[in-house]
């Protein structure tokens, strides 16, 4: 029973230890990229030496928050960098003596994260590692469609149109006046007239001529015909 109890105890101690702390040790962390220790979100403990790095790796989703806290010894200077699965430097926490890092790295690529713990000017001792990863927020959003739907119909209409026109047509009158003038007694009346003026004037125009052959051929002066005639009663 002693024997079993030397054996046993050492154990219960270290697992109420572990129970309490809410930190459990594991394998050696790695040395090199290649031999990081793969850690998972959980708080670690571990002991650094002088001039000793110790690495890790994690893997992280697209779009996942890695936050790391580093806490060390009272008096001490621990330091942290963290890169991506291409190992290049993302992020690094260099502060004081005595003070805690906390990084947040935001994943832009799903892949294994790397990262790398050492002292700073001889610091050494244990330290604890608190790791966790946070998800994105997802909302669920419930969102109504609302549409109107647009009936079309076919309706077949007769439409019948009145036209009226309207025809103008130009007409070219003529006016004809017609006046009736007794003919019967001014056409006598007129005839008359006309005969006796050419009945005088061939009266006139043969007792000119004849009264120029009679002086004509007694050689005497031609008087007017009004003289001959008194004259002619004188001697009677």
């Amino acid at each position: 029973m002693p024997s079993y109890s030397k054996v046993w105890l050492p154990i219960m101690l270290a697992l109420l230890i572990t129970a309490l702390t809410g930190a459990y040790a594991l394998e050696e962390p790695g040395t090199s990229f290649s031999t990081a220790l793969e850690v998972k979100p959980g708080e670690y403990s571990f002991n650094l030496e002088q001039e000793t790095v110790h690495y890790f790796k994690i893997y992280v989703e697209q779009g996942d928050t890695l936050i790391i806290t580093l806490r060390m010894p009272r008096g001490q200077d621990f330091d942290i960098v963290v890169f991506d699965p291409l190992l290049d430097l993302v992020d690094r926490g260099i502060k004081p003596t005595g003070l805690s890092e906390r990084l947040g790295i935001l994943a832009p690529v799903s892949g294994y994260y790397y990262f790398a713990v050492f002292g700073f000017a001889g610091s050494s001792g244990t330290y604890t590692l608190s790791i966790s990863i946070l998800k994105p927020q997802v909302k669920t959003v419930t969102v109504t469609d609302t549409y109107t739907q647009r009936e079309f119909k076919t309706v077949t209409q007769v439409e019948v149109v009145s036209v009226t026109q309207t025809v103008r047509e130009m007409v070219t009158v003529t006016s004809t006046t017609t006046r009736t003038v007794e003919t019967i007694p001014w056409s006598v009346l007129g005839f008359a007239v006309l005969a006796f003026a050419i009945i005088y004037a061939s009266a006139t125009f043969s007792d000119t001529l004849s009264r120029r052959e009679r002086a004509a051929s007694s050689s005497e002066p031609l008087q007017p015909s009004g003289q001959s005639q008194d004259s002619e009663r004188q001697q009677t």
